[in-house]
Formats: structure tokens, C-alpha cells, sequence
């Protein structure tokens, strides 16, 4: 009798049973958010208001604004309570934030009923800042969902750095995916050793939180993702898990509810886990270049500048070998040292120049007008690669640098016009006595380079290149066929491109590099031209592309050009696949050509315009994009 006395008062009391609500929640935890900028020091809780004491953080200067729409609501509810109005900030204007980069202030919104306990933040913008999941009862504990059973961490040595086109499975979920909280799109960039292009792979989250798909890396090897590195293996799948639950309260400044593990918010299968390609990234910090660095190099000769970094890169391999990690992690990051190491090694002329730069404080529009000298490491300095190039530095996205700087430096004088035979002979007669050994994945990877250096060039394969290059990878089949197949594409690519009649893709003049620009213009004369220097990989290029189609739709019918400039840093697959949607008309020029453009133009940096009248003569230049009107004024000036 008395247990049921008790129930009927709890239910005639109304919540008088559940925990009541404090009138002020100090630091609430909360399950989710999209913002590391927003941090909530309290929440006060009355019959007339519930207000939100807020202390921001950011970048001195950044802007920050509330929107007039922000709202609050029970979490999983759809009723939203609108915000009546914001204290210690502009409601109306932007507030740039201090040199302290913290700003403190208030928000306001209706009262909430007693019973609520659980309550979402929500700015009504798209992409607005977002924190879900905020309790309102003190001590609450967030409930983190288990690792999942199929991370598994694989302990063997890592496998042969090879070619392989075999797929790899990418898979995996966000745990505690709420649209909107984190992005719906997962991507992993790969790197396609031929043509040095860099394709980014796009996988959709589902609304449960999962993903899936396909990546053919073609080497295996350390490559970027949305959520850091990836340790890719051809033929074999991976595993990715992001606990977005643990991410929010590791990244929370206010937080009192952190646990121990919250860092390890990643999980993934395979050789390495998210700590360990963590260590392996971070390994060569203590290599980065630095005023301190700068200060001490800035007159050093060659030899001196040698033994400075490579005792530099010793200090940071001893340090690295304190830690406790497993072979395949204490191996990977020696290989990240040492590669940053030779990174700056092959770099003395312009290391010692930047170094200059820096020191004597010199403007940025001043340093292409510097005539700087530093002496010329001979043939000797490069020894220090004696013994030193392993095949499983392959793994390493610098390994590929190294190569680039191997060939550059080696390079037949007039390659240009040589096969790419006859290139790749004579790197290897004259890296051989350096490296002390003549086969290895590097030169497998300079042939490879060689190769595609002459598709870049748009010299197609014959029947007797595609022999002689199955010939050069006897015991490596797969490079060989990754090769043909590659020229394959691009082939068919520019066959299927030339039905199009609105891109033209335009062969370069044959005229010296003083002149090369004039030529160009010199077709157009008695039009207006609009020049456009871009590459495949500028955003900011291909985005004002699009804004500015408008105006091109416009200008259909008078005598105006759209011309498009670009180098062989557009990689000539990308090329090939880009320019055919941008109407206009079209030239890809060699990098010579290219660095010419820019120092003599003074081009620091694309996308760069210009404007030339009917005569030729020059009406405007622009970097980066004007803006519409800006250039249609131009244009309009001309005609």
C-alpha cells in the first residue's frame, strides 16, 4: 500500500520524481558539435529566459556574427525556441575577435519547460555552428559506442614496394552521424605516379553514418584522407571508424568529462594505427625550416651546409629512437627524417637564397628583381646519398620529391628532344656512383617518370615504345602495362576531343621564349583577347571559370577571345579532361615556357588576367579573380 501511496504522488507531482534541473548548469557536456569556436562556460535557467553565456574562440581578426535565426530546442524535437537577443556582441554586424582571440558574450532565448533536459544549439544557416546533445543535469555521463570488432592491426613487415592495379576496399562509419555535424563526404587523395596527377576520390556518408568504395593507390604507401593519412596496400582492404562523440569532448576547451582515450577517436585496420601514422607525419617536425635555421645557414658554403643538416637529421633520429615503437613505425618515421633531410639537401641554392630573403627582411615585390649568387655544389656533394636510398622509402609521399630532384639534377642536356631511353641512360650512368648501386625501386620510378615525362610532352607511345618499355620491366610486368595503359586514355581522350568545337586546343608557336607570348597574341589580331593564366589544380581557377561564364555567354558574337594559358604543372591527364569544358581557346605550354611567363610577367600567382584591345595593346592585369564587372568593363574598353 505504501509503494503505491508513493507512485500516485510522483505521478500526481509531474517530473517531482526525475532529477531536477538546476537553475545553472556550469560547462554542460554535450555529445556533438561542427564548431571548435564556440565553447558554453554556463547556462542559466529561469521562468523568463534561458541564457547562454558563450566564450568564443579564434583567430585574432577573424569575424564572427550570430545569426538572427539561431535557435535552441529539446534535442530530437522539432519545436525550435528563436533567439530574443545576443549580449556583448553586435547582433546586427560582424565582431572581429581580439588580439587575445577570445570573445565572451551572451545569447538569449525563451524559457524552458521544467521536464527538458536534453537541448540542441542550432545556427538556421547552412553550415551554420551546431552543438547537440547539451545535458542540463549535473554529473551527466555520454554513453560512447565500443570500438568495432573488425580493426585489426597487422604486425608483419610491410609488403614489396611494387606496382599492382589491384583495388583497394575503403569502408567504414562515422559513429553518431548526425547530418549536418560532420561532413557527408569522405575523401582519399592518391597520387598516380605517371603523370604525377593528384585525383581525389569522393565516398558518400550514408544517414546511418557508413561509407564504401573503391581506390586503385597502385603502390603501397602512405596517402591523405578527410580524417589524415592512410596506409594503402593494393589488393587489400581497409577499415576507418571516426567516433565523433569522443572527437567533440578531446577537441572541447571546457569539457570536464574528458577521459584518458578520447585522442584516439580513429581507428583504423591494417599496418599502422591512427596514432602510429600520427608519430610517423610528425616525426620530421624537429627537421622544419625555421628562423633559427635561417640564421644559421644564411652563409654557409656547401660542405658546412651539408654536415649542418645531416647533423640536424642525426640529433632527430636519436631522439625519435627513444620512443617505444614497433619496428614498421620506428622504420617509417627514420625514413620521414631522412627524407626531409635530402629534401633540403637538394635544395642549397634556393635554401641559402630564401635564407637571404628572410634575413635582410626583403619585400615580396622586390624578390624576383634580386640577383642573388651562391656557389654550386659539385658532383661530390651529393655523396651524402651513399647507402642511404632504401626501397622502402617508396612509401613516403617525399621519396617521389627525392626522385623529381634525382632527374632534374641529372638531367640530359636537350632531353627534351631525346627518348626516353636515351634520358633514363644517362640519369643512370650519373646517379649509379652516387647512390653505389644501379637497381632498386628509384630507378623502377625514374624510368617510370621518364616515360611519362614524354606523355606530358604529348609524345605518344609507338608499337616499338610500348616493346621496348615491356622490355625494361621484364620482372616487373605491372609498371609496364600501368604505363601503356595510361598513354591508352590519353589517346582516346584527345581523339574523343577534338569533335569539340567550342575548346581549341591550339599547338604552341615554334618561337623563342621572348617571343612565344607575342605569337600567341598576334593570332587574335583585331580582337579583343581576355587572358586567362591558370592550371588544372587551381581552385580559385576553376571557380572563377564559373563565375565568369555568364559574361562569356554574353560576349558571343563580337570579336572577343577567351584565351587559356597553362604549363605542364596542369599534369596533361588532367589537361586533357579539363580544358574541353572550358570554352575558349587553348595552349599548354612546356615548363620552361611556363617559368618564363611568370618571371617576366611578374606573375606571383594565378589565376592572373589580362585584357589586350584590337592593336595588342595591353588594358588591364589582374591577380587573382577581379570580380565580373571589373573584367567586362575591361573587355567593354576594348571593343
Amino acid at each position: 500500500m505504501k509503494k503505491l501511496i508513493v507512485l500516485i504522488i510522483c505521478i500526481s507531482g509531474f517530473y517531482s520524481c526525475s532529477p531536477k534541473r538546476p537553475a545553472v548548469i556550469e560547462r554542460p557536456v554535450f555529445e556533438l558539435w561542427n564548431t571548435t569556436t564556440l565553447e558554453i562556460d554556463k547556462i542559466e535557467m529561469n521562468e523568463f529566459e534561458t541564457v547562454f553565456h558563450i566564450d568564443a574562440f579564434a583567430l585574432p581578426g577573424y569575424k564572427i556574427g550570430i545569426d538572427k535565426n539561431s535557435y535552441i530546442r529539446e534535442s530530437g524535437k522539432d519545436k525550435k525556441l528563436v533567439i530574443t537577443r545576443v549580449e556583448g556582441i553586435s547582433a546586427e554586424e560582424m565582431t572581429a575577435f581580439p588580439e587575445s582571440g577570445t570573445l565572451s558574450f551572451k545569447l538569449i532565448f525563451p524559457p524552458l519547460k521544467p521536464g527538458i533536459t536534453k537541448i540542441d544549439y542550432m545556427e538556421d544557416v547552412e553550415n551554420g555552428r551546431k552543438i547537440m546533445g547539451i545535458h542540463l543535469l549535473p554529473d551527466a555521463k555520454i554513453k560512447i559506442d565500443p570500438i568495432p570488432n573488425d580493426i585489426v592491426t597487422i604486425s608483419e613487415p610491410l609488403p614489396a614496394p611494387t606496382y599492382s592495379a589491384q583495388p583497394v576496399k575503403v569502408s567504414g562509419r562515422i559513429l553518431g552521424y548526425v547530418d549536418g555535424m560532420a561532413s557527408n563526404k569522405i575523401m582519399v587523395y592518391i597520387t598516380n605516379i605517371i603523370t604525377g596527377e593528384r585525383d581525389a576520390i569522393e565516398f558518400i556518408v550514408s544517414d546511418d553514418g557508413s561509407f564504401s568504395g573503391e581506390v586503385t593507390p597502385g603502390m603501397p604507401g602512405f596517402y591523405s584522407s578527410s580524417y589524415g593519412n592512410l596506409f594503402l596496400v593494393p589488393g587489400q582492404d581497409i577499415q576507418i571508424y571516426l567516433d565523433l562523440k569522443k572527437r567533440t569532448r578531446f577537441k572541447s576547451h571546457y569539457r570536464t568529462d574528458k577521459e584518458p582515450e578520447d585522442s584516439f577517436f580513429t581507428y583504423l585496420s591494417g599496418y599502422f594505427t591512427k596514432t602510429e601514422l600520427d608519430s610517423i607525419n610528425f616525426a620530421a617536425r624537429g627537421m622544419n625550416v625555421s628562423e633559427k635555421l635561417m640564421k644559421e645557414i644564411v652563409n654557409m658554403k656547401p660542405d658546412e651546409y651539408k654536415q649542418h643538416i645531416l647533423s640536424i637529421m642525426n640529433t632527430q633520429i636519436n631522439k625519435i629512437r627513444q620512443n617505444n615503437y614497433p619496428p614498421n613505425v620506428l622504420l617509417m618515421a627514420e625514413n620521414t627524417i631522412k627524407l626531409s633531410a635530402f629534401s633540403y639537401l637538394m635544395s642549397y641554392e634556393n635554401m641559402i637564397r630564401n635564407a637571404n630573403i628572410q634575413i635582410n627582411d626583403i619585400k615580396q615585390e622586390d624578390r624576383n628583381n634580386i640577383t642573388f649568387k651562391s656557389e654550386k655544389p659539385d658532383y661530390s656533394y651529393y655523396g651524402f646519398l651513399k647507402g642511404q636510398i632504401t626501397d622502402n622509402m617508396a612509401y613516403l609521399p617525399g621519396f617521389n620529391s627525392l626522385i623529381a630532384s634525382l632527374t632534374n639534377l641529372f638531367s640530359l642536356p636537350d632531353g627534351k628532344d631525346k627518348a626516353a631511353k636515351e634520358r633514363f641512360a644517362y640519369f643512370k650512368e650519373k646517379i649509379t656512383p652516387i647512390l653505389g648501386v644501379d637497381k632498386g625501386i628509384l630507378f623502377d620510378l625514374a624510368i617510370v617518370k621518364f616515360y611519362g615525362a614524354q606523355l606530358g610532352e604529348m609524345k605518344f607511345f609507338t608499337a616499338a615504345d610500348k616493346q621496348e618499355i615491356r622490355g625494361a620491366f621484364k620482372e616487373k610486368p605491372a609498371f609496364a602495362e600501368a604505363l601503356i595503359a595510361e598513354n591508352d586514355r590519353l589517346v582516346a581522350l584527345l581523339a574523343a576531343n577534338k569533335e569539340n568545337k567550342t575548346s581549341i586546343l591550339n599547338e604552341t608557336p615554334q618561337a623563342a621564349q621572348d617571343e612565344m607570348f607575342d605569337a600567341i597574341i598576334a593570332k587574335y589580331k583585331g580582337k579583343v583577347v581576355f587572358v586567362d593564366f591558370w592550371a588544372t589544380w587551381c581552385g580559385p581557377c576553376m571557380v572563377a571559370m564559373k563565375s565568369i561564364l555568364p559574361l562569356k555567354d554574353e560576349m558571343k558574337g563580337k570579336d572577343v577571345v577567351f584565351l587559356y594559358l597553362t604549363g605542364e604543372t596542369s599534369p596533361l591527364g588532367a589537361f586533357t579532361q579539363t580544358y574541353p569544358t572550358i570554352s575558349g581557346e587553348h595552349y599548354r605550354v612546356s615548363g620552361e615556357q611556363w617559368s618564363y611567363w611568370m618571371k617576366t610577367f611578374n606573375i606571383m600567382g594565378i589565376p592572373t588576367y589580362m585584357v589586350y584591345d584590337r592593336q595588342g595593346k595591353q588594358l588591364s592585369r589582374n591577380v587573382g579573380f577581379p570580380g565580373v564587372e571589373t573584367i567586362r568593363k575591361r573587355i567593354e574598353q576594348g571593343l
